[in-house]
């Protein structure tokens, strides 16, 4: 068989899958997978006895359900099962917790971050044996001084991770559970922080890693003067980009160039070329090659240590050593089994990397550049006899093959991109290649960089002035390109066209197969009308007529009114409107008209829809009639509800304008007063729902004094609670 490991990776992908949809079944899955082991020994005994070709298909199956069979159970233990002493069983109480810092504090203004693996907790006055990790935010400046290693005491609220808000958007629970953290300690000021004294470290993090990282850190510090530049350094070489600013971040991902700021594959590969040229002497003999790949791994995995062993990073050292190995080998080997073979292996250490975005961004681009690059930097011929012309045919090859890998892996994880973000870069192509070039020289010159300082400064300044030009031009190309039209196309694929875009990719590929190619354009014409038809052969998804969308300040209310939507409000800040337009993409809608009712001008200003409404003035559209009374007050008409929208609860009435299907306030305060005055207005109105924002600088109690009238109200709702809220026809 050629692709072993891929068919493997087929039964331990679908065993993943089934595992985390099990409720906790580990008293059958084990038992069962158990049995499989014991009856494919004893058919593997007599397929070699008798070797009948019979007996090793069966073995072969009994193989593959074996797989299919343990990593299901591996993966139900992994996603169902939690250790009784977890720290996640004392969730949403204010407690006292004991731990060691198993991170560095990532600070940002006013606050900061790290995570913390528990040890013990005090909860009414008793000292409890914890386990597991937890994320710590502190809501403050940090003035104490907090280091890996150090074991804390620090009081705080613990709770579970917020789930994704808004449909479609990052979930913040996932990404922390996919690095074994499953609770959040929310402390309030660094005062509820003190430390033991106690360091805890092993020897190999006290006498190398930390000094090294801390070293490189200083370093960057001061030879990069204090800046984006200087971050995004930090960033390409030791991973931390907290403090990048959010305009650098939005023009790298408007661009399809955000994986330059992390450290990711193509740091790692970058790193494993330069291993690559310095041990090309060693690579002359076997042993040598072995000597080459041993200190690769040294090297590698030290790295990895360095930057924090975050999972991008650990998954990509695991497929470049992968890769190195079957080098060394020298076995003839299918590019993408060996693929499949590091996936395994990022599997076998975690199942839950099977659901991971990064995982799927990473296979796909090295999947395509697999697939792809080869035949793309083929098609043009570089060559010539002529001397003085040698260095242009050079530069041409260079950037003929630069533009290839970048459009190959564009054509890998563009529709992976769309499919999870909402939109794809569309001039990614083009960017990616000055800035992942510019990034590329930035690397290879911070290494004599960071070299040289061990020396001289004098030396590594010209390095560094290097690194700071190289880093600011990328910068630069990759605003200039974010600030484009059609940088970035909004476009959400679902997972059939996504399945037709990729076998059709494949079979295109084939064509100069006689073999397979008529096999895999089938299977592709098959896609794609699988693709075409299966939307149209389903029940079309009735779409809201309120949708509440979750920010984190701010009201944007989206009214669906048959033939117009009309949008109220875009949030506090502008950036907020990428994560509507995301949510009104997600929804299938086109807003007509824009009302402003409590967003500042600057916010409504930017609004890119044409019929605006100002907190003054009254709408009358196709579907949808909008009432103002007075700026503090509105009121919105459809055919199927009405709404009431209120900036406060002064002033409200039992006349028939405050009477409505649904109403929607904002609180400031609520105390007694305003308990009264908000159960009156529910009783005499009867709406079927009653959504209210709570203020940031509502008091603490007040707020708690709130959701315990909610409990008693279940037509009460907040989206700060409750994340994005929608109201169908039938309700």
């Amino acid at each position: 068989m050629a692709y072993p490991s891929l068919v493997a990776l087929l039964a331990i992908a679908l065993g993943i899958y089934i595992g985390s949809r099990l409720s906790a079944s580990l008293h059958i899955l084990l038992p069962l997978a158990f049995a499989l082991l014991i009856l494919t020994l004893f058919l593997h005994a007599l397929a070699t006895i008798r070797k009948s070709n019979l007996l090793y298909a069966i073995e072969f199956a009994l193989v593959l359900l074996l797989l299919l069979s343990a990593f299901c159970a591996y993966s139900n233990f992994k996603t169902k099962y939690l250790s009784q002493t977890d720290i996640v069983h004392f969730a949403n109480q204010s407690v006292w917790l004991k731990g060691t810092l198993a991170t560095k504090v990532s600070k940002k203004t006013h606050s900061a971050q790290w995570t913390l693996n528990a040890e013990a907790l005090i909860l009414n006055g008793d000292t409890t044996q914890v386990s597991g990790n937890v994320r710590v935010r502190l809501y403050s400046d940090l003035r104490t001084n907090l280091k890996l290693g150090d074991e804390i005491w620090v009081s705080g609220y613990l709770k579970l991770p917020p789930k994704a808000m808004n449909k479609g958007e990052f979930d913040y629970r996932q990404f922390l559970q996919e690095r074994d953290i499953f609770s959040l300690l929310s402390v309030q000021n660094d005062s509820l922080i003190q430390t033991t004294g106690n360091i805890k470290l092993t020897f190999f993090e006290r006498a190398i890693t930390i000094p090294i990282a801390e070293r490189l850190s200083q370093t960057i510090e001061t030879l990069i003067p204090k800046s984006d530049e200087q971050q995004f350094v930090k960033g390409l070489i030791l991973g931390e980009r907290s403090d990048l600013s959010d305009e650098i971040k939005l023009a790298f991902q408007k661009t399809g160039t955000i994986h330059v700021l992390v450290i990711s594959g193509l740091h790692i590969g970058l790193l494993v070329l330069l291993l690559d040229l310095i041990f090309k002497r060693l690579k002359t003999t076997q042993a040598g090659k072995w000597i080459a790949f041993g200190l690769a791994t040294a090297i590698l995995v030290f790295y990895s240590n360095i930057t924090g062993n975050s999972p991008p990073v650990v998954r990509a050292v695991i497929m470049a050593l992968v890769f190195e190995l079957s080098r060394v080998i020298e076995r003839k080997a299918y590019s993408l089994n060996t693929l499949a073979f590091c996936l395994i292996v990022i599997f076998t250490l975690d199942p839950r990397a099977l659901f991971s975005a990064s995982v799927h961004l990473t296979t796909g681009a090295v999947a395509a550049i697999l697939l792809i690059y080869p035949r793309l930097s083929e098609l043009i011929a570089f060559e010539t006899q002529i001397k003085w012309l040698k260095p242009i045919v050079a530069l041409a090859k260079y950037v003929w093959e630069s533009l290839a890998l970048t459009l190959s892996a564009s054509v890998g994880v563009s529709p992976l991109i769309a499919y999870y973000f909402g939109a794809t870069a569309f001039l990614g192509i083009f960017a990616n290649l000055p800035v992942v070039l510019l990034t590329s020289l930035a690397v290879y010159a911070a290494i004599p960089m960071l070299l040289f300082d061990l020396i001289s400064q004098t030396l590594a300044t010209p390095y560094a002035v290097c690194v700071f030009y190289f880093v600011h031009w990328a910068i630069q190309f990759a605003q200039w390109f974010s600030e484009l039209p059609m940088a970035s196309v909004s476009i959400q694929p679902t997972v059939p066209v996504l399945l037709a875009f990729y076998l059709t990719v494949i079979a295109v590929l084939q064509l100069n197969n006689p073999k397979t190619r008529a096999r895999w354009a089938i299977t592709a014409l098959l896609a794609i009308n699988a693709a075409i038809w299966l939307p149209l052969l389903q029940p079309k998804a009735q779409k809201p007529r309120f949708i509440f969308n979750a920010l984190y300040g701010g009201t944007s209310i989206v009214v669906n009114a048959g033939g117009e939507t009309v949008l109220i409000d875009a949030g506090a800040k502008r950036s907020d409107w990428l994560r509507i337009e995301r949510q009104l993409q997600t929804f299938g809608l086109t807003p007509t008209a824009f009302v402003q009712f409590s967003s500042s001008d600057s916010v409504a200003q930017h609004v890119p829809i044409e019929k605006k409404f100002s907190r003054t003035e009254s709408m009358k559209g196709i579907g949808a009639v909008v009432i103002r009374p007075s700026v503090d007050h509105c009121k919105i008409y459809t055919k199927q509800a009405s709404m009431v929208c209120t900036q406060h609860l002064k002033g409200i009435s039992e006349k028939d304008f405050f009477k409505a299907d649904i109403i929607f306030l904002k609180l400031l305060r609520f105390r007694q007063e305003e308990k009264e005055k908000l159960k009156q207005w529910i009783q005499a109105a009867e709406p079927k729902l009653v959504v209210a924002e709570l203020s940031p600088f509502m008091r603490k109690v007040e707020r708690k004094f709130f959701y315990r009238f909610a409990k008693t109200e279940p037509r009460l709702k907040t989206t700060e609670r409750e994340g994005q809220i929608t109201l169908m026809n039938s309700e």
